[in-house]
């Protein structure tokens, strides 16, 4: 049996790895290839390209990587018509996939979709392509299953495999001995992103936020999170240069423990928001972009927030501060607001809870129920 899979972004190489270790569990012996991460490499997945090599942020990209990334997709297209997998599934970067699902389906291979585009955000239309590619879509949130089902598509809500992960993460006091960090003073985690262009961005912004609450703060530290050796050369240089005067530990990679060490986290937007959320730890969210991918956001969308814990809540409740409005004295002002106010952190602690309670229903078991019931049954 051939399992084709397509993931491109660090996310997707996580819904990727725990869907391929379920699925093993009945396919033992099946081929798994594609184009992942090193955490689908690891689940027993044949990399036929790094994710990568296809992975882009907004625009940014365009004109540098889309030939290589049409190319790539290109030539797996070729390779998947001729091998026939038994199942093709896309993991998310819609953009690359849905057009090489709409092909394979052309060609009688079944396609699954694996976390549904933001089609409830923007580029709505996009609905009427999904339904040409693909046989069945894998949603993470249950009011995307409620879209689906008004358009005939069949979708299973399979919950968010974050949910039932992050109770694996060790408590606060561990996180803060194991990184030496202190135990008894107030923690902020600055988060600023995953990608050059996000730290580019943000790593200032974010210091000197820190440096702002800690003119007025006594009793507060700071944690940086670097995710990779390239971010952490960066950051360490950006604050021995700069920021050498904040009561401030660099950590790289572990970022789920650097959000279970803190008390406070400032983030860039991105799946890092919900899985602050769902740690149970409050927040502030900042982003900036291009000027040409902040005008295609507003030209296309349908929302007015973007943090993905804010589309769960019964009514917005994480600050937001998007381009011209992410400023210094913005972020500081909303974080201080959580220092000045226990009430507010306890209130939006409750209220994750629920989101966590709501996500936490065993993706990968239900993700994996859904691929089998498209294949034949293992020999």
């Amino acid at each position: 049996m051939r399992i084709a899979l397509v993931a491109g972004e660090t996310s997707g190489d996580q819904l990727g790895a725990g869907l391929i270790t379920e699925l093993r569990s009945s396919y033992p012996d099946a081929d798994y290839y594609g184009i992942g991460g090193p955490l689908m490499q690891q689940a027993g997945m044949q990399l036929l390209y790094n994710m990568e090599d296809i992975s882009m942020i907004g625009l940014e990209g365009v004109f540098t990587k889309l030939p290589k990334i049409l190319s790539i997709r290109k030539k797996i297209l070729n390779q998947f018509i001729n091998d026939k997998p038994d199942i093709f599934i896309g993991i998310d970067v819609p953009d690359f996939n849905l057009g090489l699902e709409k092909k394979l389906t052309a060609h009688s291979i079944t396609c699954i979709h694996y976390v549904s585009p933001t089609i409830w955000a923007w580029r709505g239309h996009r609905v009427k392509h999904i339904k040409q590619a693909i046989a069945h879509m894998l949603v993470l949130f249950p009011f995307e299953k409620k879209l689906y089902d008004s358009h005939n598509i069949p979708a299973t809500f399979v919950g968010h495999p974050i949910a039932d992960e992050v109770d694996l993460v060790p408590d606060l006091a561990t996180c803060r001995e194991k990184h030496s960090l202190s135990d008894h003073s107030t923690l902020v985690a600055l988060l600023p992103g995953s990608r050059d262009s996000e730290i580019q961005r943000h790593a200032q912004l974010f210091l000197d936020t820190a440096r702002s609450l800690s003119k007025t703060n006594d009793d507060i530290e700071f944690v940086i999170s670097a995710v990779n050796q390239k971010t952490e050369q960066y950051l360490s240089e950006l604050i021995r240069t700069t920021f050498s005067d904040l009561n401030l530990k660099l950590v790289t990679g572990n970022v789920r423990e650097v959000i279970s060490a803190s008390n406070l986290v400032l983030a860039a937007s991105g799946t890092v928001t919900l899985e602050t959320a769902l740690m149970g730890k409050p927040l502030v969210m900042a982003y900036k972009v291009s000027k040409l991918s902040e005008w295609m956001v507003k030209y296309f969308a349908q929302v007015n927030h973007y943090a993905m814990p804010n589309f769960l809540l019964d009514e917005p409740e994480i600050p937001e501060f998007v381009q011209q409005n992410a400023t210094v004295e913005n972020l500081a002002q909303a974080l201080q607001g959580y220092l000045s106010d226990s009430a507010k952190c306890d209130d939006i602690i409750s209220k994750f809870n629920k989101i966590k309670q709501q996500l936490k229903v065993d993706a990968n078991i239900i993700a994996a129920a859904v691929v089998r019931s498209y294949l034949r049954p293992a020999q």
